[in-house]
């Protein structure tokens, strides 16, 4: 029987800092990190506080934010800022 091999293999170990450093660089805010991750703002703090763990699906969106931060894809991914009244 043939062996299955990942896809996708992270090697990156998501710690708290290493969370919110993505976050920042991203240019995005805790709501629209969270939005764009599909969790609450306070599982982000959460995490960025390193009051949980990260793994599964929310790691692999991670990697892919980092990839595409890294590729300056970001910005197709970024949300839409509302402006405020003049």
């Amino acid at each position: 029987m043939p062996r299955v091999t990942k896809l996708y293999s992270s090697d990156m170990r998501w710690t708290a800092a290493k969370i919110r450093r993505l976050r920042v660089t991203a240019g995005m805010s805790q709501p629209e990190f969270a939005a764009w991750l599909r969790v609450t703002p306070t599982q982000v703090r959460h995490l960025e506080h390193g009051r949980r763990g990260c793994g599964g699906p929310l790691a692999r969106l991670l990697d892919i934010l980092a990839e595409w931060v890294k590729t300056g894809d970001v910005k197709a991914v970024l949300p839409k800022r509302k402006r405020g009244k003049a």
